[in-house]
């Protein structure tokens, strides 16, 4: 994502399966890379990135898909 302003800024994670990869912090312009992890569970589910500098907070949410159902069977 595009982070655009005039002041230093810091982007964090708010869920375990949303990891800021690189450009945590900048100042100025800058880019925030993320990446997400794989639902394994059959429900959806969202997280966000906060972005935050000079008194200001801005939220960016990734949502995600839920994972196929899955039911197995095995013999007892």
């Amino acid at each position: 994502m595009t982070v655009s302003g005039n002041t230093p800024w810091t982007a964090t994670s708010g869920a375990a399966w949303l990891t800021v990869t690189a450009g945590a912090g900048g100042s100025g312009n800058g880019t925030v890379t993320y990446s997400v992890g794989a639902n394994t569970f059959a429900a959806s589910r969202s997280g966000t990135i906060t972005v935050t500098g000079g008194g200001v907070t801005r939220t960016f949410t990734v949502n995600q898909a839920a994972a196929a159902a899955t039911l197995t069977l095995s013999p007892t």
